[in-house]
């Protein structure tokens, strides 16, 4: 297990561990699992999302047969006893506890080891004042000259909007900017026609799904092009409205892509301008909102965050929301048994542009309830981001100004290898002056 392929063989024993046959396997922690060929050869490739374990683990796919043995549940005696009954092989105690250790300094065990680690990762992100970019140079060129040569060829393909009134939000992607660039600067086109808003409160996707729904930091977000501050009084009235507890497992943010691809895009379009400031907000799931047949505004705890939201507009000013959010995920790679076809794909199309006509409307029930009604089968990540826009967005004060909404681009980003599919789009949210 390493960057480089291994052998076949599970790695000698490097572990102070006694040799007990009756030792139980700790559980392997929720991380992501998929195969990758390199040459001729065939591995299964562990990747930690949550970014704690720093590098992925490659696995022989002959000796990822004991991987389903690391559960929690079973020990070295059941493991040895059932590679003997499938595969004819004797394995020695040793040898599996070195396998372990690996496992383990890879931080990849539900183990004190990975506690430990956990503890001193977060530890030191809840330290800094500023959270680092993580993915310049992954999707994003991290050399500022390339960085802004890149984004320069987005925007000029972007067609110019003719849109009356004030701009109060933007649906934005957050796949993958490779796919998506110019999707990006469509929506982010419409942010720089107009006067620079006092603030941006981005509502990202939290793709760790944490407990609580709404996830604040105070920190800065850092780019490539510098850093983005926070709007420290906004996000002040909010956990005094809200309590503590916006900060509970600010620890998604470290790593999360949601928010950080937004950030880059607003100091890119605004890199001198001293006034910009964001609210950095990730949205947990709200699916059991979708199973339970009612609204999430209908929950105490997100009718209050977005009351308050909505209360924070009229106490400091007009905002603009950012909901950093994709749509569709559908074909194998996402669990379905079938690859997505052409004809899949204008299924999807038409599904995808029909649930975002309620979007257009800014009516977040009918937008949930459209989603709701097919029990999520398209799998929307971004439902909680978007949903959550449009009813911060929905003033309470009677004869407020009318809201309308305008689909500026949607596109599908398809991975023929899995036979998968990802959607996406971007659109704006006026306001009439």
């Amino acid at each position: 297990m390493s960057k480089s392929p291994p052998s076949d063989a599970p790695p000698a024993s490097t572990a102070s561990v006694a040799a007990d046959p009756d030792t139980l396997l700790p559980s392997i922690r929720a991380v992501e699992v998929y195969p990758i060929v390199q040459g001729s050869q065939k591995f299964i490739a562990l990747r930690d999302p949550m970014g704690y374990a720093k590098d992925p683990v490659l696995i022989p796919q002959a000796a990822a047969l004991l991987l389903a043995f690391f559960d929690g549940k079973h020990t070295i005696r059941q493991l040895q006893e059932e590679i003997q009954r499938r595969l004819g092989q004797l394995l020695l105690t040793e040898q599996v506890l070195g396998f372990m250790t690996q496992l383990d300094q890879s931080g990849y065990l539900d183990s004190e080891g990975f506690r430990r680690l956990q503890k001193e990762t977060d530890d030191a992100f809840h330290s800094q004042p500023v959270r680092p970019y993580c993915h310049a140079g992954l999707v994003y060129p991290a050399e500022p000259k390339e960085l802004r040569k890149q984004f320069q060829e987005y925007f000029a393909a972007v067609r110019p909007q003719d849109n009356s009134g004030v701009l109060r939000g933007v649906v934005v992607p957050h796949i993958d900017i490779r796919f998506a660039g110019q999707a990006y600067a469509f929506a982010y086109a419409s942010l720089a026609r107009g006067p620079l808003p006092r603030r941006f409160v981005i509502l990202g996707t939290a793709h760790q799904s944490p407990p609580n729904t709404f996830v604040v930091t105070r920190k800065a977000y850092d780019t490539p092009l510098g850093p983005v501050p926070t709007d420290q009084d906004y996000v002040q009235f909010l956990e005094t409205e809200l309590g503590p507890e916006i900060y509970a497992d600010e620890w998604v943010h470290r790593t999360e892509h949601s928010v950080e691809f937004q950030a880059v895009f607003l100091k890119y379009l605004f890199p001198l301008e001293p006034g910009l400031k964001i609210v950095p907000i990730l949205c947990s799931s709200m699916h059991e909102w979708v199973l339970n047949g009612h609204l999430p505004g209908e929950s105490e705890r997100i009718g209050r965050f977005i009351a308050a939201l909505q209360e924070a507009d009229r106490q400091f000013g007009p905002t603009v929301y950012i909901a950093g959010a994709d749509l569709a995920h559908m074909g194998v790679k996402f669990g379905d048994p079938f690859k997505v076809n052409e004809s899949i794909r204008r299924e999807l199309d038409i599904l995808d542009r029909e649930m975002l006509t309620h979007a257009e409307r800014v009516d977040g029930d009918a937008f949930f309830r459209n989603i709701q009604g097919e029990k999520d089968k398209r799998r929307i990540c971004g439902l909680s981001p978007i949903y959550t826009l449009l009813k911060a967005v929905t003033s309470t004060v009677s004869g407020s100004p009318a809201l309308k909404g305008h689909l500026l681009k949607y596109d599908q980003a398809a991975e023929e290898a899995t036979g998968s599919v990802v959607s996406f789009a971007s659109l704006a949210i006026y306001q009439e002056s």
